[in-house]
């Protein structure tokens, strides 16, 4: 009877204050930090955000879930997972703060079972500390993950992931990304440990520790399939791979950049067999991206930025080419690296600005990023898809262009430039050109105006082969105050500095040796 009576006593589970009945067809309707903390108190309860919550206030020093001091407290613990469902509805949770360093399970849901799912949600700006099984949106899952991201930083000693700390057997995470700093053992860019599969996602943060760290997860011991890692990867210890620390699983179409990680191994112990290696130069173009869908899945902005997710965009997309400039003429991009340079392909119509001498032997020599199987360099514009934009050299050089390519037209640094395209004090030394018709070393074919601007080292080609531009096409375009002094070889319409004009006009040139 005591023990009947202690049952009747038992308080009623807390009702939700929002709207809704929980259901799948009407889920509760989070719309404050209050509804989304009382979401612990119905764990196989459906809900949605109705609209982005800030729970910076709510967790700073005397806020509503501050504890003491430990901030937000996870929902769903070891005992007690969150088997419901929370669709964001493409809304974002900013500002969590969590400081439980003898903690396991710890992030926005402590632990996810079986059944618990989280959609289309973004956690920004969050600060996460824990001991094991610690992650921005969840410590440990052995639910379903998909079109989720998470930002901010993400401490712990062990099974540590910027978006997951640990997924257990049959958990999945797909259409995710992660930008978060993370640090400890076991501690990936996404996932710590991985158990389940992880497909279609990706992570861009720093991760760092002594042993079991990669850029996508610390340890993969599930299945790894068309994602990538670009943050970079340190630790003092062992198991440290630019894409897992250590693999025992299948790993395939997956990849990490290895200029960005610091790591020429995709995985700890050097192996990298279903995972390739790539340039941020590489990175940005869709060949590189074996197995990747690019109709349904993916997109990239190609030659300006990585790949993102169709239905989980991020705004900035990773990777973009230019750290400096909008790409407008009072602002234009500002170009350092070969890479950059490469870069302008993809808008042809913004402004450039050369801020560094650029060299680009080490780029095109065998096995360089741009030798394109022994092609070298791909000029930049073609006819019917010109440059229209603007490069301004600011007095810089571009070095070592090398260019073998004798069966294609428009052939140059710029294949061609369109009417109202610039160039200006600009030079291109110790060129080695080579092309059919319309070839030059600045440019294989200009409508555009070419100024304080010059160009040495060796150029052929069959026909309309000039030391600086191969044909000028119009009486808009023109050549000012610029020189070449190229060796120029060929067959008809061959010149020292021009090889076909179309009634251009040109001011103050001189086709001579420097």
């Amino acid at each position: 009877m005591i023990l009947s009576l202690v049952g009747i006593c038992l308080p009623a589970v807390a009702q939700f204050s929002g709207m809704g009945s929980g259901t799948p067809g009407s889920p509760y309707q989070v719309a404050n930090a209050q509804q989304l903390d009382e979401m612990r108190n119905n764990l196989d309860a459906h809900y949605i955000l109705e609209q982005d919550i800030d729970l910076s206030t709510a967790t700073g020093p005397g806020g509503a879930f501050y504890d003491g001091g430990a901030g937000w407290e996870p929902i769903g613990t070891l005992g007690s997972g969150f088997t419901g469902s929370l669709d964001g509805d493409g809304y974002v949770i900013t500002g969590m703060f969590i400081a439980r360093s003898g903690d396991y399970f710890v992030g926005l849901f402590g632990d996810l079972w079986p059944g618990g799912s989280v959609s289309d949600l973004g956690v920004e700006a969050a600060d996460v500390t824990g001991d094991q099984y610690v992650g921005i949106l969840a410590g440990y899952s052995e639910g379903t993950v998909t079109g989720s991201y998470a930002t901010g930083t993400v401490n712990a000693r062990t099974a540590v992931g910027g978006l997951v700390g640990r997924t257990g057997s049959g958990s999945s995470i797909t259409g995710s990304y992660s930008g978060a700093s993370v640090s400890g053992d076991f501690a990936g860019g996404l996932v710590g440990d991985n158990y389940g599969s992880i497909s279609e996602s990706y992570a861009t943060g720093s991760v760092s520790g002594s042993y079991y760290v990669g850029g996508l997860a610390g340890s993969n011991d599930g299945s790894v399939t068309d994602s990538y890692a670009t943050g970079s990867v340190s630790g003092s210890g062992g198991n440290v791979g630019g894409l897992v620390g250590e693999n025992f699983a299948a790993i395939s179409a997956s990849y990490w950049n290895t200029e960005t990680s610091g790591q020429e191994g995709g995985v700890g112990d050097g192996s990298a067999t279903g995972m390739t290696g790539l340039t941020s130069a590489e990175m940005r173009r869709v060949a590189s991206f074996g197995g990747f869908d690019f109709t349904d899945t993916w997109q990239i902005d190609e030659y300006l930025s990585f790949p993102t997710l169709q239905d989980n965009p991020q705004d900035p997309a990773p990777g973009f080419a230019f750290a400096d400039g909008d790409g407008t003429s009072g602002t234009p991009y500002e170009i350092t690296t070969s890479a950059q340079l490469d870069a302008i392909r993809g808008d042809l119509d913004a402004h450039y600005i050369l801020t560094e001498d650029i060299e680009l032997s080490t780029a095109t020599g065998s096995g360089g990023v741009f030798y394109h199987g022994g092609a070298g360099w791909e000029p930049i514009g073609e006819n019917g898809d010109e440059f229209t934009g603007s490069l301004d050299g600011n007095g810089h050089t571009i070095s070592g262009l090398y260019i073998d390519r004798s069966g294609d037209d428009y052939v140059g640094l710029f294949g061609s430039l369109g009417s109202g395209s610039s160039v200006s004090d600009l030079g291109v030394e110790e060129a080695d050109v080579t092309g059919d018709r319309h070839v030059g070393i600045l440019v294989g074919e200009t409508d555009g105006s070419i100024t304080g601007s010059y160009a040495t080292g060796e150029v052929s080609g069959n026909n309309r082969v000039g030391g600086l531009v191969g044909i000028t096409s119009s009486s808009g375009s023109s050549i000012t105050g610029s020189y070449s002094g190229a060796s120029v070889s060929g067959g008809d319409w061959v010149g020292g500095l021009v090889g076909s004009t179309v009634m251009a006009r040109f001011l103050r040139v001189t086709p001579r040796l420097r």
